[in-house]
């Protein structure tokens, strides 16, 4: 069993990346950053224009990394059901990663800009 699992790159590559990301959203729903800053939170243009965007930007991160963080461990967990060839594994794994994060910054910019123009 532990032979699959060490050879299982989808497995090795997305529960891990999953783990982190739904820890992030766990601290940032649990501990969210109270007031802007340049060391702990969701940090960009929009985010820090104001206290109301940065207390919003903190919240929906959280549990959109929550939900992403659970969907990339799932994937990782059926990887382990389905084991393609060691080069589509890892290049479909990092492929995988790179929508999630492209995903969370999308998605959180975008609640920002409509939560703005209500």
């Amino acid at each position: 069993m532990l032979d699959i699992v060490l050879k299982n790159h989808i497995f090795l590559i997305l529960v891990p990346f999953g783990s982190i990301t739904l820890l992030a959203g766990v601290t940032m729903k649990i501990f969210p950053p109270k007031k802007i800053n340049s060391f702990y939170g969701y940090r960009t243009i929009n985010s820090m224009k104001n206290q109301a965007n940065w207390d919003f930007a903190q919240v929906f991160f959280g549990k959109l990394a929550i939900k992403i963080g659970l969907i990339n461990i799932c994937i990782g967990f059926i990887g382990m059901i389905y084991q393609p060839h060691e080069v589509i594994s890892i290049a479909g794994s990092l492929f995988i990663m790179i929508i999630s994060i492209i995903t969370l910054i999308i998605k959180v910019e975008l609640a920002l800009k409509y939560k703005n123009q209500l």
